[in-house]
């Protein structure tokens, strides 16, 4: 997947040299029909991906505090999860990219 992921930032950058955008896809034009389609399936990635980060991202927190698999309850793993994502969407509002 690396490799991947180095080949194509690679020729992305090759494509457009120190002009390029941080998301390579906006450096195509927006009429361009396939790069419309690479634009919605990486947002269906990111969509369907941050869900499965996020558990692994609260068992992880579960584990930190110490928190037994007694403990962790619906009601308990529905706070967390409300901090949480409280938290990261604050810092996602004052982080400039």
């Amino acid at each position: 997947a690396m490799l991947i992921f180095l080949t194509v930032a690679s020729m992305g950058f090759l494509t457009f040299g120190s002009a390029c955008d941080g998301l390579i896809l906006n450096n195509y034009a927006s009429k361009d029909v396939l790069m419309g389609f690479s634009r919605v399936a990486v947002a269906i990635s990111l969509v369907f991906s941050y869900p499965l980060v996020f558990v692994g991202a609260r068992d992880g927190v579960l584990d930190l505090l110490n928190i037994s698999p007694s403990q962790r309850t619906n009601t308990n793993l529905n706070k967390l999860t409300i901090i949480l994502l409280s938290i990261i969407t604050t810092l996602a509002l004052k982080v400039k990219d």
